[in-house]
């Protein structure tokens, strides 16, 4: 009876390490989303520098 509830306590043990590491990961992923598919200061466009370019543009037509 002793060695069966070894094992479970071990079982359960694991059972906890293992769903600390899950959440340890799902966090990684959450953070590598964010890095990989997030927005990026790059990406958003500022209004007044889309006039410049306008404008240089129209400039050069005339």
């Amino acid at each position: 009876m002793d060695a069966a509830m070894t094992v479970k306590e071990d079982e359960h043990a694991e059972l906890i390490a293992l769903r600390a590491k899950v959440a340890e990961l799902e966090q990684q992923i959450a953070y590598f989303q964010k890095q990989l598919f997030g927005r990026k200061s790059e990406q958003t466009l500022d209004p007044n520098q889309m006039s410049l370019f306008i404008a240089s543009s129209s400039q050069s037509r005339k």
